[in-house]
């Protein structure tokens, strides 16, 4: 049974917005497959709740309601692009979950530029930086090859499972709910000719 109160922390800078925004969406309806065995600690199919701040805070004193949320959050996502390298926000989330102990549990999301790039198209904040090639340095998830696969990407390291067992599983449903729409279309193209 999970002691936090969220699966993740979005963390982003306010450019990023959309982004942010999509992918909280994307992974709060998110469903999971039911037979991902007991060794994912999830006391529910989806993953819920995820924290954003514009969707959760309700107001009070910001830097204490951000790391009461960092606290109660199992994972950090961190959407890593040039414009939050340069964010003093988004790298205090990132050093506060790294004082917590939960190094492990950074998911870095490459929305735009380059890693370790040491010019303006660097994406990642010092702090995330600082732990290039030591036994901490997260493996970041390049969100070029789309953002479908960059969610289940994130869905798959959350959860402990490999990529390939998701994503063959969201090209099925795809598939499923496409063969679903067909047949309704069909269906009522047949009652539209009936009355013809």
């Amino acid at each position: 049974m999970s002691t936090f109160k969220y699966v993740a922390f979005i963390s982003y800078q306010r450019t990023d917005e959309a982004w942010a925004k999509w992918l909280h969406h994307q992974l709060e309806h998110y469903h999971l497959p039911a037979n991902l065995g007991e060794n994912v600690n999830l006391l529910q199919n989806e993953l819920r709740p995820m924290f954003l701040d514009e969707a959760e805070l309700a107001g009070g004193n910001l830097s204490e309601n951000i790391k009461t949320a960092l606290i109660q959050s199992r994972n950090l996502i961190v959407l890593c692009s040039p414009h939050s390298a340069q964010s003093v926000w988004v790298n205090k989330e990132v050093k506060t979950f790294i004082d917590l102990g939960r190094v492990l549990n950074i998911i870095p999301v490459i929305i735009e530029g380059v890693p370790y790039a040491c010019t303006e198209e660097e994406c990642f904040v010092p702090v995330l930086h600082s732990l290039r090639g030591t036994d901490k340095e997260p493996l970041g998830i390049n969100a070029r090859y789309g953002r479908e696969i960059t969610s289940v990407k994130i869905v798959a390291q959350i959860l402990g499972v490999s990529f390939d067992t998701l994503w063959n599983r969201y090209e099925r449903d795809k598939a499923i709910e496409r063969q679903r729409l067909i047949e309704e279309k069909r269906r009522l193209q047949r009652v539209e000719s009936r009355y013809l």
